[in-house]
């Protein structure tokens, strides 16, 4: 499943994701369409907070975006 997916099964837009997560909204923007693909782990850690999945389920998502 990708980042996309994810947040989509979360019922969230990818702007309350950041908002939430407390990350900018570009950030999350280039994950999702693949223009980044080595997010932080900071980062990482607090978009799978949000999301309620494991750090590692992040970075395999934004592998396959």
């Amino acid at each position: 499943m990708n980042l996309q997916e994810m947040i989509k099964r979360k019922r969230l837009t990818n702007y309350k994701v950041a908002k939430q997560a407390e990350i900018g909204q570009a950030t999350i923007s280039e994950l999702v369409s693949g223009k980044r693909k080595e997010p932080r782990y900071s980062t990482a850690k607090k978009i799978a907070k949000v999301l309620g999945v494991e750090v590692e389920e992040i970075y395999k998502a934004v592998q396959e975006e």
